[in-house]
């Protein structure tokens, strides 16, 4: 009788608070047994004895609807509420999800809206943030020491649930660039460009009950890019030579690898044309020289040498070379 007096209360609610429009239909199906007037009815229309039916002769939900349709008006299932509800009833009562005194937000929704709100549990909507890409050309990576760049960066915004692009920085090693080149004259030391993206406020979402839940929407913002480095590495410089002084562009000529930074280097069955002095120019440190498996770094000069890099940029290396000229292949030598 309770779960009764509640339909009851809720469609008189609706109806006085809300604009009534005229209902669609014309017939109601009582799928329960309705004894009315000494009669038993499966199907009503409005013109029937229902129409003028009491309290005396209601007996299934369907018969309360049209009973409460006709004492009230017609009930449209689009009439919402106009004021959230608060229950009052037993401590231990609930209605659906809201317990005695829990304020059940009603407003704006239809009588199967607030239903449905009440037994099924809402699910917030997720919502994914925005990101940043850049890319540049040419691309980052490792070029030798001195290389001069002429840098273009473009960017864009994955825009996920967020707004619209509002702005675009570039920058570099952190500092803000004006527009989106930049050139570097001599590339000596790393430099790492990255883009910072602004974006408007994203739109809100509905939740699992199709209600619109704003909660979690991505305000308005900023999103930083990852780093695109340009990276100078030193190239070494290894072979025999018929000097022991030997100009900028014999060492250019000789057998090179990009591991200038590195001192250590193992070479084998070298040969030289005649006789040539051997000779190692890198930008790590040489303390010691085995030759065949002896040590041998008495035999040789370990010291610095000047020498300017294919980019044009002079630097000082470490120098090793034999104190007398091989005239046969060396089956190993190794530098520490």
């Amino acid at each position: 009788m309770k779960h009764l007096l509640f339909i009851i209360t809720l469609f008189f609610f609706v109806k006085s608070n809300a604009q009534i429009s005229q209902a669609d239909y014309k017939r109601v199906v009582v799928r329960d047994s309705m004894l009315l007037n000494g009669k038993w009815i499966k199907f009503l229309i409005t013109d029937t004895a229902l129409l003028n039916a009491t309290d005396r002769d209601l007996a299934s939900a369907k018969a309360v609807m049209e009973y409460v349709k006709n004492k009230v008006g017609a009930i449209s299932v689009r009439d919402t509420f106009t004021t959230d509800l608060i229950p009052n009833f037993g401590t231990s009562d609930k209605f659906g999800k809201y317990g005695n005194g829990e304020t059940i937000p009603a407003r704006g929704k239809t009588a199967n809206e607030l239903i449905q709100a009440a037994l099924i549990k809402a699910i917030p909507p997720s919502y994914s943030a925005p990101s940043a890409n850049i890319s540049a050309s040419p691309s980052g990576g490792l070029y030798e020491r001195g290389t001069a760049l002429s840098v273009v960066l473009s960017s864009s915004l994955n825009q996920n649930d967020a707004g619209a692009l509002t702005g675009t920085t570039y920058r570099k090693n952190g500092t803000n660039l004006i527009g989106n080149t930049d050139n570097i004259s001599a590339l000596t030391s790393q430099v790492g460009y990255d883009v910072v993206l602004g974006y408007a406020q994203g739109a809100c979402k509905n939740n699992n009950l199709g209600q619109q839940d704003c909660s979690a929407r991505i305000n308005a913002g900023n999103t930083v890019s990852g780093t695109i480095f340009y990276t100078p590495f030193d190239k070494r410089y290894f072979g025999f030579a018929s000097s022991t002084s030997p100009d900028n562009s014999t060492i250019l000529a000789l057998t090179q690898d990009a591991n200038g930074s590195t001192g250590a280097l193992s070479l084998s069955n070298s040969t030289p044309s005649g006789s040539q002095f051997l000779v190692y120019f890198t930008r790590g440190n040489v303390t010691s020289v085995t030759v065949n498996g002896i040590p041998a770094t008495g035999a040789f000069t370990i010291t610095t040498y000047s020498v300017t890099n294919a980019q044009g940029l002079a630097q000082t290396y470490s120098y090793v070379y034999s104190n007398n000229a091989f005239t046969s292949t060396v089956a190993s030598i190794i530098f520490n």
